[in-house]
C-alpha cells in the first residue's frame, strides 16, 4: 500500500471522537473543598474516582455515507490511566474501529497510543497528545501505516451553542498534501462510576 492511498476518512471516526472523550471528561477538575487539617473527603473521592463514559456522533465515510460513531472510555483518576474503544458504522455495514491506552502526563496533557482500522480493513498505529481545556483543546499526533509512511494531524475543539462539540482535524500526509475534516459530537454521558 502506498501512503498516498490513505483515505482521509481514516481519521474522521478515530481522532475527533477520542479528543471529545478525553478532553471533555479528563481536563475538567472539580473545585476542591477547603482543607481543615488534612485532605477533604471530596478530594480523596475525586482522586480515587474511576468513571466510564460513552459518546456518539456522526462522520462521513470515504464514499460519502454518514457513519454513526460510538465511543466507550474508561478512566482511573487515581492512576491517571484509561482505555478507549470506539467504532463508526455506515448504513451498508462497513466499520472503522479504534482502541487506545490513555495516560495523563505530568504537565496534565493526555497521551493516547493505539491502533485503528479504517473502513477498508487497513490497520495503523498512532500516538497523539491532547493539551488544553475541554472547551478549546488541541490534539497533535502522528500515524504510521503498514508500509511505515508517517502522516501528522492536528485537531482543534470548539463548543457549539446546542452543547455539541465541533472537531476540526487538519491532516498532513507524507507527500505534503493536506485535508480538513469536521465532525460534530453529542455531549458525553457518564454511564458508570466504577
Amino acid at each position: 500500500m502506498k501512503f498516498t492511498s490513505l483515505r482521509p476518512s481514516l481519521l474522521a471516526p478515530a481522532l475527533p471522537v477520542t479528543l471529545a472523550l478525553v478532553l471533555s471528561t479528563l481536563c475538567s477538575v472539580p473545585a476542591a473543598e477547603p482543607k481543615t487539617g488534612g485532605e477533604s473527603r471530596r478530594g480523596r473521592a475525586d482522586r480515587d474516582r474511576s468513571t466510564e463514559s460513552v459518546r456518539s456522533g456522526t462522520t462521513t465515510a470515504p464514499d460519502g455515507q454518514v457513519a454513526i460513531t460510538s465511543s466507550d472510555r474508561k478512566w482511573d483518576e487515581k492512576t491517571g490511566t484509561g482505555t478507549l474503544n470506539e467504532a463508526a458504522a455506515t448504513p451498508d455495514g462497513r466499520v472503522s474501529s479504534r482502541e487506545a491506552n490513555l495516560t495523563r502526563n505530568p504537565d496534565g496533557s493526555i497521551t493516547a497510543r493505539g491502533t485503528f482500522t479504517d473502513f477498508d480493513g487497513r490497520s495503523y498505529n498512532y500516538t497523539e497528545i491532547a493539551t488544553g481545556p475541554s472547551a478549546g483543546a488541541v490534539v497533535r499526533g502522528k500515524m504510521i501505516d503498514e508500509d511505515g509512511a508517517v502522516s501528522t494531524y492536528e485537531t482543534t475543539t470548539n463548543r457549539a451553542p446546542d452543547r455539541q462539540t465541533k472537531r476540526t482535524t487538519v491532516i498532513t500526509r507524507a507527500d505534503g498534501s493536506k485535508e480538513t475534516r469536521v465532525e460534530v459530537l453529542d455531549r458525553p454521558k457518564v454511564v458508570a462510576g466504577i
